[in-house]
């Protein structure tokens, strides 16, 4: 990797350190609190909402700064971050903070997010993207496993107001190394009236739709519906393994599966993707239901492992196809179209199972979870090959 890349790439790890304690630790703090799988709904829905917006942003992030963008929302996202450890020293409506934390954060990260994805066909030969999807998600979710490992005990020696105060260190170094990345369109900014906004934003849909990217969101769309749910009862679920302790063994087992996937993602190009697309969702599906029928804690644990690998090949096959096939000069505007697709039903079941989980036993709702991708791969199969 050219220097750049390497900057992106370190920028984007260091910023995934930090959010992925957080993550962990802001779900378990609110049912720890409030012991009720609502709010941990309502949490779930208030970082994804903004993302169902995103598409509002693409062309903000097609004619601006993309640098600028990039550096000016992770600043902004630090700030905002460390607003909760000053709640906490002032005792002052410490859940309200949180979410509207949560809700902030959400929505500038849609500039950080979609600025990053457009800025890196600009600094990464287009031969070499995967390789470098398949390389940053797999040491995001080596991150991810290294802090689900360390969890338990980390929460027990630091308060949630630390977690939040390493978070925004974290967000301070990201935008450090933002900043130090050259592109060879840092200095391009078009300015944009309303006119020209209502014109590229037309743009953007028009190519959406023209695209093979709606082939891929739509499938997705009904999984983050229930994946919106399962996030909203997993705590719940957790507890019902034996105790709230095990959130974070679920998600370790989960992202164990994920970086085992994501690495094998670079052994599996000869595969196409409309075969993995049919096999590879099949194979999680029968792994996930049987890890929810199992019931018993290690053996769970070790099937969702399972379960997540070709779940892992499935994410960078996506991402990969959708940064190669579309045009370099509208990908902002296409990817936040496809980011506020695949996200706008996520909302709506974190809510549905914060409020079903007080009614169902969470086991239910993990076991549709399976059922969805299963729904997923069936739909691939009246499609010709590729």
């Amino acid at each position: 990797m050219n220097i750049n890349a390497k900057k992106l790439l370190f920028g984007r790890s260091v910023s995934v350190l930090g959010d992925s304690l957080y993550r962990l630790a802001v779900v378990w703090y609110i049912y720890s609190v409030t012991q009720n799988s609502f709010y941990t709904g309502l949490a779930t829905a208030l970082t994804m909402l903004p993302k169902s917006m995103s598409f509002l942003i693409g062309p903000l992030v097609d004619h601006g700064n993309k640098k600028k963008i990039l550096v000016s929302a992770q600043l902004i996202q630090a700030l905002l971050i460390f607003a909760v450890p000053v709640a906490f020293a002032l005792n002052q409506a410490v859940l309200v903070v949180i979410f509207l934390v949560i809700f902030l954060v959400s929505f500038f990260e849609n500039y950080q997010a979609s600025a990053e994805f457009a800025i890196m066909p600009h600094i990464i030969d287009k031969e070499k993207l995967m390789d470098y999807n398949s390389l940053s998600t797999s040491i995001s979710r080596t991150v991810d496993i290294l802090v689900g490992a360390a969890f338990a005990f980390i929460i027990s020696y630091i308060s949630i107001s630390q977690v939040y105060l390493f978070n925004g260190i974290t967000y301070l170094i990201a935008f450090a190394l933002f900043f130090g990345i050259q592109s060879p369109e840092e200095n391009k900014t078009e300015k944009l009236d309303l006119a020209k906004y209502t014109a590229s934003f037309k743009e953007g849909v028009a190519a959406f739709f023209s695209s093979e990217a709606v082939s891929i969101c739509l499938p997705i769309m009904l999984l983050n519906f229930v994946m919106g749910i399962v996030t909203a009862i997993l705590p719940a679920y957790s507890a019902a393994l034996g105790s709230i302790d095990y959130f974070g063994y679920v998600t370790l087992a989960m992202s164990i599966g994920l970086v085992i996937g994501t690495t094998l993602a670079m052994k599996l190009t000869k595969l196409s993707y409309l075969t993995k697309m049919r096999f590879f969702p099949l194979i999680t599906s029968a792994l996930w239901i049987a890890a929810v029928l199992a019931g018993q804690l290690y053996v769970t644990l070790a099937l969702l492992t399972l379960a997540f690998i070709p779940y892992g090949v499935l994410m960078v096959t996506m991402i990969t196809q959708i940064q190669s096939s579309l045009p370099v000069e509208l990908l902002g505007r296409i990817v936040t179209i496809i980011d506020s697709v695949l996200v706008v039903a996520m909302p709506i079941g974190a809510i549905l199972g914060g409020i079903l989980a007080q009614a169902i036993l969470p086991f239910y709702a993990m076991l549709l979870g399976g059922v969805s991708i299963l729904l997923i791969s069936l739909t691939t199969f009246s499609k010709k090959k590729a």
